[in-house]
């Protein structure tokens, strides 16, 4: 006799046989689970997704809304509906449900990414901040590098509006792990150039200015390789 978790598993490994199906529509067949496990949570979500993939918001929206009301405080239902409501550009109910899934998971990296992204949209950079470095804290490596991007830019675009010393530092230390990351960057090593520049670090901008020479560039259009001198 299986116990509650090993059919559990058994449950999940079915929904994930229905949609690795690719010779078959998966709606039917999830509906058909469905009827015999309306409270399933993961069900419920998985069907949102399906009906977003295929364009039906207010059906995605609905099955959302079923998980939610099974369990509130389930932190994944809270970020999938944070999506929904951001693809509707409903973006104070989006945050309101990212930041209940940061809470319910603090190590949520992806929930304080969705916000920060909200905020950098409407160029409010402080509060983009905030988030980045907090998604930067649980993930500082490259599995978080659009993460790390925005927070480098960010920090940048304050400096030049503010014309903030401290601002143009905090940028150069995070477009430093990004070029760490990704050393032969082109845009990255400008960046650093014109940043070093800026804050008078002659010595490092000429460094980096040898570090670029010779980085190979493709022109797409012509198809031709390049070399940058």
């Amino acid at each position: 006799m299986k116990n509650k978790k090993e059919k559990q598993k058994d449950f999940v490994a079915k929904i994930f046989k229905i949609l690795d199906d690719k010779n078959t529509d998966p709606l039917e067949k999830l509906l058909d689970l469905e009827e015999k496990n309306p409270k399933d949570i993961g069900l419920l979500q998985t069907l949102s997704h399906v009906y977003q993939q295929k364009g039906q918001n207010t059906e995605a929206l609905k099955y959302m809304n079923d998980a939610y009301k099974v369990d509130p405080n389930n932190y994944s239902t809270n970020f999938n509906m944070g999506n929904l409501y951001k693809k509707f550009k409903k973006y104070d109910e989006a945050i309101r449900f990212y930041e209940k899934s940061i809470t319910l998971n603090k190590k949520l990296k992806e929930g304080f990414n969705a916000i920060g992204d909200i905020y950098f949209q409407n160029k409010e950079l402080n509060k983009a901040v905030d988030y980045y470095k907090s998604s930067f804290k649980i993930d500082p490596k490259k599995t978080n590098i659009t993460c790390i991007i925005r927070l480098a830019e960010s920090l940048l675009m304050i400096s030049v509006q503010k014309k903030d010393v401290k601002s143009m530092q905090e940028s150069k230390y995070y477009f430093e792990i990004i070029n760490k990351i990704y050393p032969n960057n082109y845009s990255i090593i400008t960046y650093l150039i014109n940043i070093n520049t800026n804050l008078g670090m002659k010595n490092e901008a000429i460094m980096l200015e040898n570090q670029r020479d010779g980085v190979i560039v493709i022109d797409r259009d012509s198809k031709e390789v390049t070399i940058r001198n």
